[in-house]
């Protein structure tokens, strides 16, 4: 089955609410720590490609890529926003700024 952002936005928020209490009630401190986390998550992904490229390396390195994604999904839920509609967006003025058609 394919996964879709908003499926996953679903699934995240379910965890977080049953292992880690929802998102609303966490201090801005934790949210500090969760954007650290993210910063985090990305340094390991390119710290992991620059020292192996074998195929068990590139299988962490997607790993690393998804908790990005979960952090940013937990930290776009807390401020009201959809990732999935961000991520469109985002594609869509990019794609506007340097000229081509391919949209989402």
């Amino acid at each position: 089955m394919d996964l879709t952002f908003r499926q996953l936005s679903i699934v995240n928020k379910m965890r977080c609410k049953d292992e880690f209490s929802f998102v609303d009630s966490w201090s801005f401190t934790n949210w500090i720590k969760w954007g650290y986390d993210l910063v985090k998550e990305m340094e390991l992904v390119c710290n992991r490609l620059i020292e192996d490229s074998s195929v068990k390396a590139k299988k962490d390195v997607g790993y690393e890529i998804a908790d990005a994604i979960i952090y940013a999904d937990l930290l776009c839920t807390k401020l009201g926003l959809s990732l999935e509609e961000c991520i469109k967006d985002r594609f869509n003025i990019v794609s506007d700024s340097v000229g081509s058609t391919i949209k989402i």
